[in-house]
């Protein structure tokens, strides 16, 4: 019995050593080939990933990423020494320091190496988030849904933006998904790391990290709550060995007037609809926003079950981009994952869900591609499409709206007679 069980274990160690084997190569072979068609071919191509780069050559340099000699050296090699941009600084570096630090080993590679590495890292993140989607919605499509599952979502203008930007949205979206995935597996130090990562671009989990490590303490999975603690403590005193008052620089640069400073979702409608009440509606909206989250949390805690802990997620992602700062339309990525369990609940509809189902991809997809051929509007940002100031309330409102009304639906379809929510007790 032994000697078949030792097999068995040996057989498994051999495919996973296969497996990991051809993963790599096959990284590499993506990313050779991403060099040789795309990045190869032009000087810069990941507009929003090229500061991060500048700012790891700049505090591999040991310089300070937020200072003003970084930011011009960053604009002259995106626009050239004679663009009239180089004294502007809208083009700063404006994450947090740790992410330059871990951009180091990628800003010494040249440029297209570079670029081309960080491409074929998303790209495999992206399908990875996407598969482990299915995998949390207990969904196993046949093989042409699942090929049309895939294109829609590499297509949808969010993600294929993110990729022509190099968006670090892109991986934050993978470390959201991979964690959920890991709660409900009861793999808790690992989520606890992947939330710890999130910071990344903190105000994409502003809402979301909170709400889930509260969850976890009122339920004592205290090794989440201690993994992501520790992770996230990691990142910050990263720089801060080598730069004590990079926080404040960052504060800083993230309050200059000169910056592009995108207004929460929920905001822009009320100016374009109802801007004479907008005084007593913003604050009202705001606090029926929290009140929704509160609710999605309280139910989750309340019944121990994946199906609440799932609609508390997805409603918690949605709120954060209708009144979170800052959001622009590339990170509403992360709504993928209400967009394909709200898919996923409406097959039980039938007909009616598959007619359904294919006007919502419609009007998320193509729509917002469509939307990108409108002129510009009076005021908009210089050198953004209207979708960035005007479309991007579509997503978030009509698929909040969806959530709130088809929670039963979306509840029944990820039922589980089990609570997986299992209560570990400490120690």
């Amino acid at each position: 019995m032994t000697t078949s069980s030792d097999g068995q274990k040996s057989h498994r160690v051999r495919l996973a050593v296969v497996g990991i084997g051809c993963g790599i190569l096959l990284l590499i072979l993506n990313t050779v080939a991403v060099y040789r068609t795309v990045t190869s071919r032009s000087a810069i191509i990941l507009l929003d990933f090229h500061p991060t780069l500048v700012a790891g050559r700049a505090v591999a340099a040991g310089l300070d990423p937020y200072s003003d000699a970084v930011a011009e050296q960053t604009r002259r090699e995106m626009f050239g020494e004679n663009s009239e941009r180089i004294k502007e600084a809208q083009d700063s570096y404006v994450y947090p320091a740790y992410v330059a630090y871990l951009a180091v080993p990628l800003s010494l590679l040249p440029l297209p190496w570079s670029e081309a590495v960080w491409l074929t890292l998303l790209e495999f993140l992206v399908v990875a988030g996407i598969l482990l989607i299915l995998q949390i919605a207990g969904w196993h499509p046949h093989k042409l849904a699942l090929a049309g599952i895939l294109v829609w979502s590499i297509g949808f203008y969010p993600v294929l933006s993110g990729f022509f930007l190099g968006q670090i949205t892109l991986l934050v979206f993978t470390l959201i998904v991979f964690a959920i995935w890991a709660i409900l597996k009861d793999h808790d130090n690992l989520a606890g790391i992947a939330l710890g990562l999130t910071i990344l671009k903190p105000q994409v989990v502003i809402l979301f990290l909170p709400a889930v490590l509260f969850w976890a303490a009122i339920n004592r999975r205290w090794r989440i709550l201690l993994a992501a603690l520790l992770t996230g403590l990691a990142l910050l005193a990263l720089p801060t060995i080598f730069q004590p008052i990079w926080i404040a620089n960052f504060l800083h640069r993230l309050a200059d007037p000169s910056q592009y400073t995108l207004a929460p979702v929920i905001e822009v409608v009320l100016d374009q609809c109802c801007q004479p009440a907008k005084p007593w509606l913003l604050p009202l909206t705001f606090a029926a926003a929290a009140g929704a989250v509160i609710f999605a949390w309280w139910a989750a805690l309340h019944s121990a079950q994946k199906a609440d802990f799932l609609w508390a997620a997805g409603a918690t992602l949605i709120v954060t981009m209708a009144v979170a700062p800052r959001m622009s339309i590339i990170n509403q990525i992360i709504l993928l994952l209400p967009v394909w369990l709200l898919v996923r609940a409406l097959l039980g509809w039938k007909w009616a869900g598959g007619g359904l189902i294919l006007v919502l991809l419609i009007v998320w997809g193509g729509g917002m591609w469509y939307l990108t051929t409108v002129p510009p509007v009076a005021g908009a940002i210089p050198g953004y499409i209207p979708i960035h100031q005007v479309i991007t309330p579509i997503l978030p409102l009509s698929l909040g709206l969806a959530w709130l009304f088809g929670r039963k639906l979306i509840l029944r379809s990820l039922k589980d007679p089990s609570p997986v929510i299992a209560v570990i007790q400490a120690g």
